[in-house]
């Protein structure tokens, strides 16, 4: 699946980087102050949500299903180990030659209840403060259901329905591609 274009006005200089290094570890699961929320979900039609949760909970291997990152490394710690942070790479925004960056430290896991969270540390596209969750629920046809939720601190160059936007997207080409990935072959 080929990556949208970033959604944003302004492109963020290459050069220019977001941090959260000074938040505290104690902070990690703490929403920001200034927030922006939003939730979006995608169904993954006739594949059981253990099943999908298998594939979520592989945190450093997004990439093979967000359809707007190109890799993922993990650059600290074990995946599915709070603490653990992956670097997820993306094109460059419009009128850039720098691919875009994220780095996200796992604030929460827990399987029992298929849920993920994780904060942004670091990255070149304007993002803050923002913490996301991951949630993976069964659906009552057999199916399950992706549902992506944010808080953020309000983000440069963005606006709020954007954000949406974005999130919408990627949880429904996430859906999409797990979806195709574990359906029985016909």
């Amino acid at each position: 699946m080929k990556a949208p274009k970033p959604l944003f006005k302004n492109p963020v200089t290459p050069s220019r980087r977001f941090s959260n290094s000074a938040q505290s570890s104690v902070e990690d699961n703490a929403k920001p102050t200034a927030k922006w929320e939003g939730k979006a979900a995608g169904k993954v039609n006739g594949v059981s949500a253990d099943k999908v949760w298998s594939l979520v909970e592989d945190y450093g291997n997004v990439h093979k299903w967000l359809p707007t990152i190109d890799a993922t490394t993990v650059v600290e710690g074990e995946p599915g180990k709070l603490g653990c942070v992956r670097r997820c790479s993306g094109p460059p925004a419009p009128g850039s030659e720098t691919p875009t960056f994220t780095n996200e430290k796992l604030v929460e896991f827990d399987p029992a209840t298929r849920t993920l969270s994780y904060r942004v540390l670091d990255n070149n596209i304007g993002f803050g403060d923002f913490v996301a969750t991951w949630k993976v629920v069964p659906d009552s046809d057999g199916g399950s259901t992706i549902e992506w939720s944010f808080v953020s601190a309000p983000i440069p160059y963005w606006e709020p329905e954007k954000v949406q936007g974005y999130i919408g997207f990627s949880v429904q080409g996430m859906a999409k591609a797990m979806e195709e990935a574990l359906s029985p072959k016909k």
